[in-house]
């Protein structure tokens, strides 16, 4: 009897903290992804402002260039292209950055839905098989 109880007392805390409830019952648990979402945004936000903040720099070395000997001139502009495109790919990979997140989000979400799911239809199922 004393190890039914020991057996019986987590399975009824799971269900007692479950509610009984499926997923779709449940109420959303506090929104992580809003915090997430805060975080990434502010990290966006920095990114953005140092690409600002490089963007100004490179606009003086475009200035500084066009007032290069003309045999230097070539070299220079050469090196501009390069770090504007440079410039580009992270400006690029920082819009890419937000929709990985969300898709990733969204992701991690369905999977622990269903290991939650899981983990409730076994508790629900236990007193048969204990």
């Amino acid at each position: 009897m004393k190890r039914l109880l020991v057996v019986l007392g987590p399975v009824a805390l799971a269900l007692a903290l479950l509610g009984g409830a499926s997923a779709a019952e449940r109420k959303d648990p506090p929104d992580v992804g809003k915090e997430t979402a805060e975080a990434i945004d502010a990290y966006r936000a920095a990114l953005e402002a140092k690409l600002r903040e490089l963007g100004r720099r490179l606009e003086e070395l475009e200035r500084k260039a066009r007032q290069a000997v003309e045999a230097r001139r070539p070299e220079i502009e050469r090196r501009l292209g390069e770090l504007r495109a440079q410039q580009e790919a992270v400006r690029k990979r920082l819009r890419e950055l937000a929709e990985e997140a969300k898709r990733a989000w969204e992701d991690t979400r369905r999977r622990m839905e269903r290991l939650i799911d899981d983990l409730e239809r076994n508790v629900r199922q236990a007193p048969d098989t204990i």
